[in-house]
């Protein structure tokens, strides 16, 4: 048996700092004419740095110690506070509305997760095809756009942001990768 699922009618929360006006009126525009009719902001979390910094191993995120423990704690916050179906969305996430498709059909059973939006990151990601616009997944290690379907994941998640971001000093999202070897996570072909 296959599910379907009309995002539209999903639980839609979308991450955003207080100051980045623009982004929430460019996410609440696209919402709105993409359908959706259950959205809400979270105001992001801004949490300090560990202390003492780690060293800035991430070319081209000179800045990225100062805000990934808040991205990870808004993640956080919105998994710990919404049943799945839940969709995530960071306030840069786009809609293309030329290939959005608002209903979702043919979900293999015992999926975990929906990556809407991908990243090929550092190219050792794996995508194989499963059928009915289906690809399973693993490597990929962008939050912007994510669909929980099961609260086994969700937890799973939690877990890992709070042990990456807070324990480990390591940016949260290299957490949601590891899980994908874990859990069944796909993503569509557009």
């Amino acid at each position: 048996m296959t599910t379907s699922i009309d995002l539209r009618e999903t639980k839609c929360v979308y991450i955003n700092l207080d100051s980045a006006t623009k982004n929430k009126e460019e996410m609440e525009n696209q919402l709105n004419d993409a359908g959706f009719k259950d959205f809400e902001r979270l105001s992001a979390r801004v949490v300090p740095p560990p202390t003492p910094e780690p060293p800035d191993n991430i070319p081209g995120c000179e800045t990225w110690w100062n805000i990934f423990r808040g991205v990870a704690q808004s993640h956080i916050d919105i998994l710990e506070n919404n049943d799945a179906p839940v969709l995530v969305l960071e306030d840069d996430a786009t809609i293309d509305l030329d290939h959005f498709k608002p209903v979702l059909d043919y979900i293999p059973d015992e999926t975990d997760g929906i990556y809407l939006g991908i990243s090929q990151s550092d190219g050792r990601y794996k995508a194989l095809d499963i059928g009915q616009d289906w690809l399973w997944m693993r490597g990929i290690f962008s939050t912007h756009a994510i669909l929980y379907l099961s609260e086994r994941y969700k937890k799973a998640v939690i877990d890992v942001a709070k042990d990456f971001a807070y324990n480990k000093n390591i940016a949260p999202d290299l957490g949601w990768c590891s899980l994908q070897d874990h859990s069944n996570i796909i993503a569509p072909h557009k």
